[in-house]
């Protein structure tokens, strides 16, 4: 009983889906960094001003972690 129910939503759903009007409105905002069409700033992947982050970003080198010298004993 349910599992009818249920595949006929997912059927319904997946009719749903293919007959969605796509909306394109995206394509008409600006970027203003680069000043090209399709994406808002420079954090998106495809601006020419787009910098990828990377593992050596997050911490100044001042508090990178030094070795201790060795305690001397005399």
């Amino acid at each position: 009983m349910y599992t009818a129910k249920i595949l006929q939503k997912i059927k319904s759903v997946a009719e749903a889906h293919k007959n969605k009007v796509k909306d394109e409105s995206f394509l008409s905002i600006e970027c203003k960094d680069c000043k090209t069409r399709g994406h808002f700033n420079k954090a998106y992947h495809e601006c020419k001003f787009y910098k990828a982050v990377s593992a050596h970003d997050g911490r100044p080198a001042e508090f990178s972690r030094k070795p201790k010298s060795p305690a001397t004993t005399t």
